[in-house]
């Protein structure tokens, strides 16, 4: 495994129709309720679950409504999505 600090801080470009991210999303949403998942991945998740969030409504798939009673949900399960 190459652990090189400067490949694993690259960027990479990911192109998907939209229904992977939004199943993306869900599930990234679901792992986050785990109570180990922790530590700095859990912030990555975080970082995109909100990038995918915005994605989700500026697409107009969810309005902005529909994804803060969506957060809601994920928060009373035990994630901080929002």
């Amino acid at each position: 495994m190459n652990l090189d600090p400067r490949v694993l801080a690259a960027n990479a470009s990911v192109t998907a129709p939209m229904l992977t991210w939004v199943t993306v999303h869900g599930n990234l949403c679901l792992s986050l309720r785990h109570p180990q998942n922790a530590g700095q991945s859990r912030e990555l998740c975080l970082q995109m679950v909100r990038h995918l969030s915005k994605l989700i409504v500026d697409a107009e798939i969810m309005t902005q409504e529909e994804m803060d009673q969506a957060n809601r949900v994920e928060q009373e399960h035990g994630s901080d999505v929002a």
